[in-house]
């Protein structure tokens, strides 16, 4: 996710897709929420602590790094659903 300024999040690393369905069909680009590994590190109102299998450990989401990037950006991913609220 370069080109990064201040306290964004760079480089490259785990995401989850957080557009819908609908404009992942249709558009170029697709919504994304970085992952980090959990740490001891105070953690924000808006992270969300996720079991990653594919990662084999615990990360946090974190809503508040949501960026829309091009579809080319994801190189190498696992796919997996969440269920529906």
């Amino acid at each position: 996710m370069n080109p990064i300024l201040g306290s964004e999040q760079g480089g490259i690393r785990p995401v989850v897709i957080v557009q819908n369905d609908t404009g992942n069909k249709f558009s170029p680009t697709t919504i994304v929420a970085a992952l980090k590994s959990i740490t001891k590190k105070h953690s924000l109102p808006t992270h969300v602590t996720v079991e990653c299998d594919f990662l084999g450990k615990e990360s946090i989401v974190l809503h508040e790094q949501i960026r829309t990037i091009d579809r080319s950006r994801l190189t190498d991913y696992s796919v997996n659903s969440m269920a529906k609220p």
